[in-house]
């Protein structure tokens, strides 16, 4: 098969070379077999042009190999497992007994898995099952989800232990999907059933399948769980109504006080987000009552907040236990005097507050109130006595508010520090640190990263490091791509110079989530007491990787939206795995739960993918740019509204704006989020977004609004 005819210019006439070298190397293959490397070669050379004919023979010719035999076996499996199952089976046997690396054993497993979906004789069935017993219990799980006989008690029963272990992985919704098949459940099994559909996302499936469960009587049913499960079905899809009725069911058969002020704090936010304040203050009062904690009590505070009633949210104050509590609630206080535009009262409050992780935040809040107020040699002090408190999204935004000021405070800024890291001589001293972090011309900046690698010796290697094991094999045929994805572990980590040399390799590899992995270790190496950016450039692109540049764009440009947000997100959200499943049911380089990418499909024109077809990069790129790209045009171009939205939902990042005020800009909102885990995100996706831009700026466009608030 030709694929030049789809290929433009120059590349047409290369793929039509390439065609016709493979077809000289096949007939050469017949008559005299290749040395096994350059099979393997090939083999892959072939794979790419779509010579699949081609590919198969040289990797029956690899097969041989005694040092690549494995290798190939796996590649040949996964070829031939959607046409002959029985053939990929017996390739892989042998790895799942004894692997090169997990990698393969991983490999073997999941084609495994797929020739027993297919159809494989008895005989063959029960060697996988056999060997699958040496296998750690996560790969165990694959192969005993399809492998088990449901006809029999024995099957069942393995079906239920899986599920019983762990709901949330891929093999417990093989085995939930199985036991559905059946159509003859016992009350637990149906329950085991259903909650795994929650885990997985699949909301309407779990909603039907709860409501089935919630009319069974048994001691094997979790009455308040099953009913609490329900609710959460009718919140995840934006019913409010619906899920304060299942809520309130549950609440009835709560089984400690405990699980009872958790239930009723759930009750408070959906009647917030139903737009019934009161309501919310009252529930959100009995969790308090009915189990007091600091969190609780944050919550409250909060709603008193919006109600207005300051005098109640002070009150609740002085209760907190924990100093960081009381830090968080002071962080409350003072975000609602500034939404309130009482400036002077909020630089008091922000003040007082001491305790990490908030003390840095709060600073840099101050200091950015304070440069609005043409109060710049405050700024500047506020923002020095922050810095030692502050992550990548927040020390970007001390920069923003430093390159806000005029530029002779700045200027003279600069000079002192100049004199102060002089002063320190040849060390990494606090002076030279705190540069860094606020430094925002990159002029300077390049000047700093040549003193820090003078300070900490940092080279480029001097010679091509060595690379042991299979990954080594591999490497010394050229096979870049198939070492690191069959053995990264032979590649070099340490000293730092050669692993930051590795890094590049993954990224070669088509491995991204290694080399992000790998760039943080070089970086703990070389001292992380030091922001990333003041080491050499290419450690912080690694960091940041752009594997897939043109999809990115197309799918950023069909979503409106702005591609340094896509790729953040999709850095963030599966460090560019596109293989990655989530504890809640997200797939994907995007994240994407199976309904929400239901939702943006229709919306777009699309098929609704299957849960499967959202592990491929085309399908999550798209459709989660798309669902960006509706929050951004949403929030009227807030890129931080549109970022927590897709993380806690639209209606939830709504309320963090409202309470944030109309004089509210990017940093006042993430300080307003009130979910740890959002608010985490949102930081993270935003400066790895601010880091797209900086390293890749002949691809930058201005966003819509900048980074104001509407």
């Amino acid at each position: 098969m030709s694929f030049s005819a789809v290929v433009p210019g120059s590349e047409r006439a290369a793929i039509r070379a390439t065609e016709r070298e493979i077809s000289k190397a096949h007939r050469r293959n017949q008559q005299l077999p290749l040395p096994h490397g350059e099979a393997l070669v090939l083999a892959g050379v072939a794979r790419n042009i779509g010579a699949r004919e081609a590919e198969q023979a040289f990797l029956e010719r690899a097969v041989e190999s005694p040092t690549y035999g494995e290798v190939a076996r796996i590649e040949l499996a996964e070829m031939l497992v959607n046409t002959d199952a029985e053939r990929a089976a017996e390739l892989v046997l042998p790895s799942l007994e004894k692997a090169g690396s997990s990698q393969l054993r991983g490999a073997a497993v999941g084609v495994a898995r797929k020739s027993l979906l297919k159809g494989l004789s008895s005989e063959l069935q029960r060697s996988i099952e056999r060997a699958s017993r040496r296998l750690p219990r996560s790969s165990r799980r694959a192969i005993e989800a399809v492998a088990a006989d449901i006809e029999t008690g024995g099957g069942r029963l393995t079906l239920r232990r899986l599920l019983e272990r762990n709901r949330g992985d891929l093999p417990a919704l093989d085995a939930a999907r199985r036991f559905e098949a059946l159509g003859d459940l016992s009350p637990r099994e149906q329950w085991l059933v259903a909650g795994c559909l929650f885990r997985h996302a699949l909301y309407e499936e779990a909603a039907s399948a709860l409501e089935i469960v919630a009319g069974l009587t048994s001691k094997d049913i979790p009455e308040s769980e099953t009913a609490f499960l329900r609710g959460r079905c009718a919140f995840r899809l934006d019913r409010w109504a619906e899920a304060e009725k299942w809520y309130h069911r549950a609440l009835k058969t709560a089984p400690t006080e405990t699980r009872r002020a958790e239930i009723q704090v759930h009750l408070a936010r959906t009647r917030e987000l139903a737009g019934d304040l009161g309501g919310a203050v009252e529930m959100a009062r009995r969790a308090v009552v009915t189990k007091t904690s600091d969190d609780r009590r944050l919550f409250l505070i909060r709603l008193r907040l919006r109600q207005g009633r300051r005098d109640l949210a002070d009150l609740g104050l002085a209760r907190m236990r924990s100093t960081s509590a009381k830090a968080r609630g002071r962080v409350l206080m003072a975000l609602n005097e500034l939404a309130m535009g009482r400036t002077e009262e909020a630089l008091g409050t922000l003040k007082l507050i001491q305790i990490r992780p908030w003390r840095g935040p709060a600073r840099v809040v101050a200091a950015g109130e304070l440069a609005r107020s043409d109060r710049p040699l405050e700024a500047v002090a506020m923002l020095e006595s922050a810095v030692k408190d502050l992550n990548a999204f927040w020390g970007g935004q001390a920069r923003r508010v430093m390159g806000s000021l005029p530029p002779e405070v700045t200027a003279d800024w600069r000079g002192r520090q100049k004199e102060m890291v002089d002063a320190e001589g040849t060390s990494v001293g606090p002076a030279l640190r705190r540069w860094v972090v606020l430094e925002f011309d990159l002029d300077a900046l390049i000047g700093l990263r040549k003193r820090l690698a003078a300070a900490r010796s940092i080279r480029p290697v001097e010679a091509e490091p060595s690379v042991s094991g299979l990954a080594g094999n591999l490497w010394s045929i050229g096979l870049i791509r198939e070492a690191v994805r069959w053995d990264p572990g032979g590649f070099p980590v340490k000293p730092p110079e050669e692993g930051l040399w590795t890094v590049h390799q993954f990224l070669a590899g088509d491995s991204p989530w290694r080399a992000i992995r790998t760039a943080q270790a070089v970086w703990r190496s070389w001292g992380a007491d030091v922001p990333m950016r003041a080491y050499p450039e290419a450690l912080e692109a690694a960091y940041y990787p752009m594997p897939r540049p043109d999809e990115v764009m197309k799918a950023a440009d069909g979503g409106g939206i702005d591609w340094a947000i896509v790729s953040g997100v999709a850095r963030e959200e599966s460090r560019w795995n596109p293989g990655v499943l989530s504890v809640v049911g997200a797939r994907g380089l995007m994240q994407l739960m199976p309904l929400t990418a239901a939702t943006v499909a229709a919306r777009v024109g699309k098929v609704t993918p299957t849960p499967d077809q959202l592990f491929e990069p085309e399908w999550s790129l798209e459709l989660g740019a798309a669902e960006l790209g509706r929050l951004s045009r949403s929030f009227e171009g807030f890129s931080a509204g549109a970022v927590a939205a897709y993380n806690a939902g639209e209606a939830q990042s709504r309320l963090w704006l409202e309470q944030c005020g109309a004089d509210c800009d990017e940093a006042r909102f993430v300080l307003t989020i009130t979910f740890d885990v959002t608010r985490g995100y949102t930081e993270d996706v935003l400066a790895s977004a601010e880091a797209y831009r900086s390293l890749l700026p002949d691809l930058a466009k201005p966003e819509p609004r900048g980074n104001g608030a509407p």
